[in-house]
């Protein structure tokens, strides 16, 4: 079944900043940090949002690698990673794990939105500045960034020769990073940056089961960069990168068992020592904090990323016209043991794929005069593919719970596929009028306009056969157990389970 859901939105903003006077003195003492939190380049001490800043001397220095990394150097930055999904939250707001939304936290890497879960996973490269924007960015940047953003801006290419190579190794966990940069002109207008990073670590959690570490991590990312300036009035700047991070394991431990309720198979018996009666007395050796876990199933995730971006400045005057276009592809495959002990209970699959093309052309005046502005048009299409599947091995010990009930679920699979198109048009504007030095007047306005087409299909099959299982007990009991609502497709072949979902978004108006 499909569906289509189209929603408008206008963003209206106004605020007045005022900035305290400073003498001669105290502005050289200062040192400025530019930034473009509102699409120009400007000192951060004159931008009028909440923000942290972290250069690319201050990723090193505190061994920033990525996401989960920046949360324990940026106040109310969070970031959860669990088996089935990632969200982070900027002060308490974010997303949930549904994949059918995209983050109200939004990650825009040299212009280009990046807003699927899997993608906040993805490790650092040669960057030159991370900026975390704090609250509602509706105007400047749009794509439901209504708690925050995160602005990354890549190093550019230089004309003067930099070769930077970097070993890093940390002995307790046996991680090795190598990581390489290379710039430098290649004409008087053409320069190049080349810039690599492997790395490599056993991880920090020991799987005692398995008896070694987790998560076993490898990533690999290339990427290369062009910059061509033909002149004083233009530039082009080329980017092209590849990424892949893979896992194995995961850094996930049970740190509570308490005692079943009454109706449980053993009142009062906890979690291990019901697994130990049902045959696994070392599903759950321990359930406190101490880095130890104990799994049977091979967990693993598995990514790969391609990212294209171009953009071009053109001087218009004293106007600059900016164009970028960006194109992110990735694929994205998961096992997850999601029991999280070590007896054979239920474990997920996940497989996504996604295809982003993004145009964005603005208009921005000069600054310096007593009205500034900048506005834009911008446009989005995507396409995502989703599958995730819940496996019931026939050994699961679902079967001789409750008496034998839960056993018509060994043996099954609660399959799921969601396909969702997305077209997405904005135009948006912002104004500065300066009444004075210290006083100045912000308005701006977006209007979005997105279009969204979506199908979902679960099927109950059978995992020896991989045919759609005829058990009319198995779609039920996957109700109760999991919270799957499922019913019997009137497309489907009698007998069989196939259900379709469907979710709509209706039509909104917001004012920010």
């Amino acid at each position: 079944m499909k569906n289509k859901a189209i929603k408008s939105v206008f963003a209206l903003s106004a605020c007045a900043l005022a900035i305290n006077a400073a003498t001669a003195q105290e502005q050289m003492a200062l040192e400025v940090i530019q930034v473009t939190a509102q699409k120009r380049s400007e000192n951060a001490q004159e931008t009028p949002i909440s923000m942290n800043v972290l250069s690319s001397d201050d990723l090193k220095e505190k061994s920033i690698e990525k996401i989960d990394d920046l949360q324990y150097a940026v106040p109310n930055l969070h970031m959860t990673e669990t088996g089935i999904s990632t969200q982070m939250f900027i002060r308490g707001i974010g997303t949930g794990n549904n994949q059918g939304f995209e983050q109200s936290v939004g990650q825009y890497i040299d212009g280009i939105h990046y807003g699927r879960q899997q993608l906040l996973r993805m490790p650092f490269l040669d960057l030159e500045r991370i900026e975390v924007l704090k609250g509602p960015q509706s105007i400047m940047f749009g794509k439901n960034s209504v708690a925050g953003a995160l602005n990354l801006s890549s190093a550019k290419p230089t004309q003067d020769t930099e070769i930077h190579l970097g070993l890093q190794y940390q002995p307790t966990i046996n991680a090795t990073e190598y990581t390489g940069m290379v710039s430098g002109a290649l004409t008087d207008t053409l320069s190049a940056r080349l810039a690599v990073r492997d790395y490599s670590e056993d991880g920090y959690i020991e799987n005692t089961f398995k008896d070694r570490d987790e998560t076993i991590r490898e990533e690999t990312a290339v990427r290369l960069s062009l910059l061509w300036e033909p002149s004083d009035t233009m530039n082009f700047l080329f980017k092209i990168e590849h990424d892949e991070f893979d896992g194995t394991g995961r850094q996930i431990e049970v740190i509570k068992d308490e005692p079943s309720l009454a109706g449980s198979p053993i009142p009062g018996a906890t979690f291990s020592q019901i697994l130990g009666a049902l045959g696994h007395p070392d599903a759950i050796s321990d359930s406190e904090l101490n880095y130890e876990r104990q799994a049977d199933a091979e967990e693993s995730n598995n990514n790969s990323l391609d990212n294209a971006t171009l953009t071009a400045n053109f001087k218009l005057g004293d106007y600059t016209l900016t164009s970028v276009s960006g194109f992110v592809s990735y694929d994205f495959v998961e096992t997850c043991d999601c029991d999280y002990t070590a007896a054979p209970i239920f474990s997920v699959f996940i497989d996504e794929e996604y295809e982003q093309f993004s145009q964005e052309i603005r208009l921005v005046s000069p600054v310096g005069e007593k009205f500034d502005w900048l506005g834009g048009l911008f446009y989005q299409t995507s396409e995502l593919s989703f599958d995730d599947n819940i496996k019931i091995p026939s050994n699961s010990v679902l079967g001789s719970l409750s008496g034998g009930a839960l056993s018509p679920l060994t043996g099954q699979g609660a399959g799921r596929n969601y396909q969702l198109d997305t077209d997405m048009f904005s135009a948006f504007f912002q104004g500065r009028y300066h009444f004075t030095d210290a006083l100045t007047l912000t308005l701006g306005a977006r209007f979005t306009s997105e279009e969204k087409t979506s199908s979902r299909v679960m099927n109950i099959t059978d995992l020896e056969t991989g045919d759609i299982t005829t058990n009319p007990m198995a779609p039920a009991l996957f109700d109760v157990v999991f919270g799957i609502q499922s019913e019997q497709s009137p497309l489907s072949p009698q007998g069989h389970n196939s259900v379709s979902y469907t979710h709509l978004t209706l039509p909104t108006k917001r004012i920010v």
